[in-house]
C-alpha cells in the first residue's frame, strides 16, 4: 500500500493560481542533492564518528596486549584504539577464530563509570571492534576476554588514554 500524496488535480491548482495562493511544493519534486568532491578536505571530518572500523576514522592504536584461551594458550591481541578526530575511544581485537569462541570487548570511561560491551562470536580475520565512547569527558581504558567449552579467560587490559 502506498502511503504518499496523490498530487491535487490540475483544476485545484489553477483555482489556487486565479486566487493568488501560493502552490504548496510539491512532495514530487526532486530533492537537491550536493554534489561529493575527491577532495580530503571535503569528506573529512566524516558526518558520523560511528565508523570506527574503517580508515575514515583514523584511529591510533595504542600498544597490543597478549589475548588468552581460558588454558592460557595465545588467541590473539587486544589494543586500545582512538580517533582524535572524533576524539573517541574503543577496543579491537586481533584474532583467527575457527572454533567460533565469543569475545567480549568493552570499553570504561572511570570519570563517570561509563561502560559499553560487545561480543562476538564469529570467525572475521583480522578480528572484531567494540563499541565508542567519547574521550570527552575523561580518559578510556578497554579490556577483552575469550569465552570458550572451558570457560573464560584471563580479562586482557590497555591502559586508560585520552
Amino acid at each position: 500500500m502506498c502511503l504518499t500524496p496523490a498530487p491535487p488535480p490540475e483544476w485545484a491548482r489553477a483555482v489556487r493560481r486565479e486566487r493568488g495562493a501560493r502552490a504548496a511544493p510539491s512532495p514530487y519534486a526532486p530533492v537537491p542533492v550536493r554534489p561529493r568532491t575527491a577532495s580530503p578536505a571535503a569528506t573529512w571530518p566524516p558526518d558520523s564518528c560511528g565508523d570506527h572500523g574503517t580508515t575514515r576514522a583514523r584511529p591510533q592504536p595504542r600498544g597490543a596486549v597478549p589475548l588468552n584461551l581460558p588454558d592460557g594458550t595465545r588467541f590473539g591481541t587486544l589494543r586500545l584504539r582512538r580517533s582524535p578526530e572524533c576524539d573517541t575511544a574503543w577496543a579491537s581485537a586481533y584474532f583467527d577464530d575457527p572454533r567460533l569462541y565469543t569475545v567480549w570487548l568493552a570499553a570504561h570511561r572511570p570519570a563517570d563509570n561509563a561502560q559499553v560491551r560487545s561480543q562476538w562470536s564469529n570467525n572475521t580475520p583480522p578480528g572484531s571492534y567494540g563499541d565508542l565512547l567519547s574521550l570527552a569527558r575523561g580518559c578510556v581504558w578497554v579490556e577483552g576476554w575469550v569465552v570458550t567449552e572451558q570457560g573464560e579467560g584471563l580479562h586482557a587490559k590497555a591502559r586508560c588514554a585520552r
